[in-house]
């Protein structure tokens, strides 16, 4: 097994979970829908380019640097359609994007564990947030 060295930082735990509750808090409508939408945007802009950028100064392995972009593009993704998903909730091509980015999302928790022998718990909190879109 290879070793995993540590591509998700605090900063994004908590940026992936303060938009977890953000999306739970606007599912039973306590804060209004733009509120949400705002902080969605910013980490979403944070997880593709910025993310990214601090990524790519560290020396990463190449296998790890694959997964670090698709990651990001899934998180921003996933926060994208999290929006859509509360404006237009009777859309069928939502909920099926979202859908079908939580099965990768899981495969990509599969493969992290069998080729790493680590789970990404980041991929699992960004699980719950697409969980939290079929409610």
């Amino acid at each position: 097994m290879e070793k995993l060295t540590s591509i998700e930082t605090k900063r994004d735990y908590l940026f992936a979970i303060i938009a977890c509750a953000l999306l739970f808090i606007t599912t039973k409508e306590a804060i209004p829908v733009f509120v949400y939408s705002f902080f969605a945007l910013l980490f979403a802009f944070y997880f593709l380019p910025i993310r990214l950028a601090f990524n790519l100064k560290k020396d990463i392995p190449t296998n790890e640097m694959v997964i670090l972009i698709i990651n990001s593009v899934l998180f921003s993704t996933v926060l994208a359609f999290s929006i859509l998903q509360l404006y237009i909730p009777e859309s069928s091509f939502v909920k099926i994007a979202i859908l079908v980015i939580g099965i990768i999302n899981f495969f990509i928790i599969v493969y992290g564990y069998f080729k790493f022998n680590r789970l990404l718990f980041l991929n699992f909190i960004f699980e719950f947030i697409i969980a939290l879109m079929h409610l």
